[in-house]
């Protein structure tokens, strides 16, 4: 009997299909029944090949052979998936499989990942496409009832396959080219560069910032208190002899009442996480970095199911969700949260739109039950905003009600303004109360009039200064790369990548950071993002346009019409191909000397050169100049028990086991990891065995990696 071949995208979509189409008989890789045999892919399972597979002449790098420019693409097996491609490559050609049907994700990125594996097997037996954004039961059926030719798709695979080209091209050619031309190691990319130009801009920004001072005025009268408002809505007064001028004009005089209102306003809930919202909200609220959220969430939804997929742009659900909202709840309900779902009245036009919904929906919990007591607490965390989120949308709107007092003093406005909380609504899922707001201030606005004065007023003038922007947060960036257009100032490239979906996109951007990060071209400083010496001296180097999301824009708009069948995918890689070779040419000429100013007059034990002092996002280090050289020594890394002392944090610092010691900045404590080691032992932390390994690994180690020690110390604090 001739058998249906079906392709998803990951495993867990895979078993929700092979659930519907009935195949239950569990196999390595894939689920197989009497029609149907599903499998799947993990991600990308083929690749772009190294340029090594194009010429051995490759496998070193030199200025000289660049730029590398192919005819036609190689594509190689990734190592670490190999084991579940041959699965599908064996799959493909079983000789009962007479058809396949794509079931990736649906979009460009989904369409690449299944293409790449049918073309490498060869498969050439009739091919049909699945198209659905969500995996409930309904969606599927619906789906498999409106099976495209695959031929339909083949447009959308182009541009892909076009935009992954393009990349490998100019991102290979660039960061092998200012690397061999520098010396150090410099990275490059359409994504990348301009992420980091937003960094720089941002920095600049604070280091030419001089504050400016200005006046503010206020009248008070018992507890009611005035704010001075000019004729642009504004109560800072730059002027200084204005601002005195009118202080001296309305000085302790008293207030005459023109109006006082009351409006209602209805805060409706917050939009469903996508993971660039939740991303940010985590980095906000909670100081995870957009890597950790990214990783914690992908555990709720591997291991724990009990998120959907993650790695979504949608903040809307399917309609076909509808039916399992309810289930949803209850599954999710065990914060003890205090709300009240009607689901009757649910707005559903807040939460539900097939049209904003691309490869995937919103972020929500899944229909299976949690149990808190096997989440860690950053799962934890991440669960609860979640949850927290989700039933929120559900809920009436919060109403609330604000009071505003206009009054003056010899034609001067002074307002005061207040608001009452009506009715609770989604907020009291967030832990607020009920707020009547400020009750003297009720009881007054709700006695005044037009024409009515009021007296025993004092007048105060004080002075203020503006404020430094504040520098990027991982969660400011990520919102910056997702929406660019201020980074922009051609008005159809703004519209691009407002409807693209900015730079990057939500599967790649936490790894776009931590590249920055390990590659030293940024920094952070608390939650503070900042550019180092390094990234300022490669922005110098690198083409001006590359800074720019244009380029992103530039491309869009092509790979768009590659989707419409407007332009060819070889047309605009021989494009590409000459933009590469003039980004070449340039770096080729260009006579910057890139210098370090964190080079060191210690010397790598292994090659000799010199080592350049850095800090990572796990301390500091000392790692080679020679780009070669993979030697890094990891001088100072944060422990997390606090000092016995003064309660400061403690770190470890020195380069060799004989010199490493746990010490405080704060004060003068300091303690030698032998030491501690042996306490470790006398207090029962850990047994003299486990110690004993972990010495020995820790003195054979010429390169100091993560702090063994860490392991015993760090457990439960």
């Amino acid at each position: 009997m001739s058998k249906i071949l079906v392709l998803a995208e990951k495993p867990s979509v895979g078993r929700d299909l092979a659930r519907v189409l009935g195949c239950s008989n569990m196999k390595n890789g894939y689920i197989e029944g009497e029609k149907y045999i599903v499998t799947w892919a993990l991600g990308h399972l083929v690749t772009l090949a190294e340029p090594d597979k194009y010429d051995k002449l490759y496998a070193n790098w030199n200025l000289d052979h660049l730029p590398i420019l192919f005819d036609k693409a190689k594509f190689v097996v990734l190592k670490p998936t190999a084991k579940q491609y041959y699965t599908v490559e064996k799959l493909l050609a079983r000789k009962d499989v007479n058809q396949l049907i794509i079931a990736t994700d649906a979009g460009r990125e989904g369409e690449l990942v299944a293409r790449l594996i049918i073309n490498k097997a060869r498969f050439n037996k009739p091919i049909k496409r699945l198209w659905i954004s969500s995996v409930t039961d309904k969606a599927i059926k619906q789906g498999f009832n409106n099976l495209k030719p695959s031929k339909e798709y083949d447009s959308l695979f182009n541009a892909a396959l076009a935009r992954a080209e393009a990349d490998w091209i100019m991102g290979i050619n660039a960061t092998r080219a200012l690397t061999t031309k520098y010396n150090t190691s410099l990275s490059c990319g359409r994504v990348q560069t301009p992420t980091l130009y937003m960094i720089y801009l941002q920095d600049m920004k604070i280091t030419n910032f001089k504050p400016i001072e200005y006046k503010i005025i206020n009248v008070k009268s018992n507890e009611l208190v005035f704010d001075y408002v000019g004729d642009d809505g504004s109560n800072r007064i730059f002027d200084f002899e204005k601002a005195n001028n009118i202080f001296k004009s309305v000085e302790n005089k008293k207030l005459e009442v023109l109006s006082t209102s009351k409006v209602s306003k209805k805060i409706r809930p917050k939009n469903l996480y996508d993971l660039t919202t939740l991303q940010r909200e985590a980095n906000s609220l909670y100081g995870f970095s957009a890597k950790k959220t990214l990783d914690v969430i992908q555990s709720l939804y591997e291991y724990h199911k009990i998120v959907t997929y993650p790695r979504t742009d949608s903040k809307y659900l399917t309609n076909d969700m509808k039916s399992t909202l309810s289930e949803r709840v209850k599954a999710s309900d065990i914060f003890n949260f205090e709300y009240k779902i009607d689901y009757n009245v649910i707005k559903f036009s807040n939460i539900i739109d097939d049209a904003k919904v691309s490869d995937h929906h919103a972020i929500i919990p899944t229909e299976q039950a949690a149990n808190i007591a096997s989440l860690n607490n950053e799962e934890q965390i991440i669960y609860k905003m979640i949850v927290q989120r989700f039933v929120s949308a559900l809920m009436c709107d919060t109403i609330v009600e604000n009071t505003t007092i206009v009054t003056k003093v010899d034609m001067h406005k002074f307002i005061a303004k207040g608001q009452t909380v009506k009715k609770l609504g989604w907020q009291s899922i967030y832990g607020r109360s009920v707020d009547n707001g400020d009750e003297y201030f009720q009881t007054i606005t709700s006695m005044l009039q037009s024409g009515d004065t009021i007296e025993n007023v004092k007048t105060t003038i004080s002075s203020s200064f503006t404020k430094a922007p504040k520098a990027l947060t991982e969660s400011v960036l990520l919102g910056a790369m997702e929406n660019p257009a201020k980074f922009v100032e051609d008005v159809h490239d703004k519209d691009t990548l407002t409807k693209t979906g900015g730079i990057g996109t939500v599967a790649t951007r936490a790894d776009i950071i931590e590249k920055l990060l390990n590659s030293f071209l940024i920094k952070r400083d608390g939650q503070a993002l900042h550019i180092t010496n390094k990234g300022k001296q490669l922005l110098e180097v690198v083409p001006i346009d590359l800074k720019s999301p244009t380029l992103t824009a530039n491309w869009e708009d092509k790979l768009i019409k590659i989707e419409n069948g407007k332009l060819s995918k070889n047309s605009f890689l021989i494009d590409v191909k000459k933009y590469t070779s003039n980004i070449i040419d340039s770096i080729k000429t260009n006579n910057y000397e890139f210098t370090h100013d964190n080079l060191t007059e210690m010397k790598c034990k292994k090659c000799q050169e010199k080592l350049l002092y850095v800090d990572t996002k796990n301390g500091k280090a000392l790692v080679c100049s020679n780009i070669e050289c993979k030697t890094r020594y990891n001088i100072e890394i944060p422990f997390k028990m606090k000092c016995p002392n003064c309660k400061k944090k403690l770190a470890i610092t020195g380069t060799g086991f004989t010199k490493e010691a746990i010490t405080c900045k704060s004060c003068s404590y300091r303690e030698s990891i032998f030491n501690l080691a042996k306490k470790a032992v006398e207090s029962n932390v850990a047994n003299k065995y486990e110690v004993k390994k972990l010495l020995q690994k820790q003195k054979s180690e010429e390169v100091v990696g993560d702090n063994p020690f860490l392991n015993i110390f760090n457990k439960d604090k």
